[in-house]
């Protein structure tokens, strides 16, 4: 993880005193807010954090057991230690919601300590029996998780999500219809995600943040929402191999009030550092692309769906 990157990220989360292009565009994302109240909720209700209650209760009074027998059992020990550090990781999604993905697997990891020989067998003197504590462990989590957790998996397996959308068939349906396997796609990561998981064709922007070179050239690519030249953008676009350009509202959007568009972002630089010098121009990349030009051709257009999904596909011309 690239320290430096970081050390930005919490300055704009705790104090604000610092923002650059990777500030504003991430932690403008729901992702990147605190964790909602309702996550808390639904981990209550489906039995997560019940379980990881009990657990560590059965941990903590196995330890002070121990001491009082003074007695050391090292799996005693390993259980303690992930107990605490599961407690820690609890503070990641209380500033990231993204961040949850690290501690929702160890609450879980912490689960399965409820039927191990530091957990309710050994509160309730069980004998040290796999399948009597396997048995155990099953019935404590089929109850906590009971109706609320199978409604919430059935919920999820049936959400409405963007690679349902009919815009997103049609864009999928381009790609593997009307272009070559080999072509390079860019656009916003949703996009760019549907593109790379439902076609496996390659794609340019990659969300893996705390890597500098991955989070240089998201940069770069959104200099196709700001105030460039189309000719500064194209050279970008083909110094990096791109073949097609996919076009959104996330990407190119007007200003809502008291917002600012991704173009905005960009003139922020990155880093602490300004943009690479450019010409500006009185309209974003993203707009004079529509009209004719040797760089850019529109060669789709997707219908608006639910939720305001649309996409515009620009091929990007090799100029000889």
């Amino acid at each position: 993880i690239n320290a430096e990157y970081m050390g930005h990220m919490l300055r704009a989360k705790l104090f604000g005193d610092f923002e650059d292009f990777h500030t504003e565009h991430y932690l403008r994302m729901d992702a990147f807010q605190m964790m909602p109240t309702k996550y808390y909720v639904e981990m209550l209700w489906n039995g997560v954090i019940p379980t990881f209650a009990v657990a560590t209760l059965a941990v903590v009074g196995r330890v002070c057991g121990d001491l009082v027998r003074r007695r050391a059992d090292r799996r005693v020990g390993v259980a303690l230690f992930h107990t605490v550090h599961c407690v820690g990781l609890a503070l990641l999604p209380m500033l990231f919601h993204r961040l949850k993905i690290v501690w929702v697997p160890a609450l879980c990891v912490m689960s399965g300590l409820v039927g191990s020989v530091v957990g309710l067998p050994a509160m309730f003197k069980i004998p040290d029996t796999k399948w009597r504590r396997g048995v155990l462990a099953a019935v404590f989590m089929w109850a906590a998780v009971g109706s609320e957790g199978f409604s919430f998996v059935r919920g999820r397996l049936s959400a409405n999500l963007m690679h349902d959308l009919p815009a997103t068939h049609q864009l999928l349906d381009f790609v593997v219809n009307r272009t070559s396997p080999d072509a390079v796609w860019a656009g916003s990561f949703t996009s760019s995600s549907a593109i790379l998981l439902s076609t496996n064709r390659s794609v340019a922007s990659h969300p893996h943040y705390e890597n500098p070179e991955s989070r240089h050239k998201v940069y770069m690519l959104y200099h196709w929402s700001a105030n460039r030249r189309l000719e500064d953008v194209h050279r970008i676009f083909t110094g990096y191999g791109i073949n097609y350009m996919v076009d959104s509202h996330e990407i190119c959007g007007s200003k809502a009030q008291g917002t600012r568009t991704m173009g905005d972002n960009v003139e922020l630089g990155e880093g602490g550092n300004p943009p690479p010098p450019m010409e500006p121009t009185d309209v974003p990349a993203c707009k004079a692309a529509r009209r004719a030009n040797p760089y850019f051709r529109q060669v789709l257009h997707t219908d608006q769906g639910e939720r305001g999904y649309q996409f515009t596909v620009f091929e990007v011309l090799r100029r000889p």
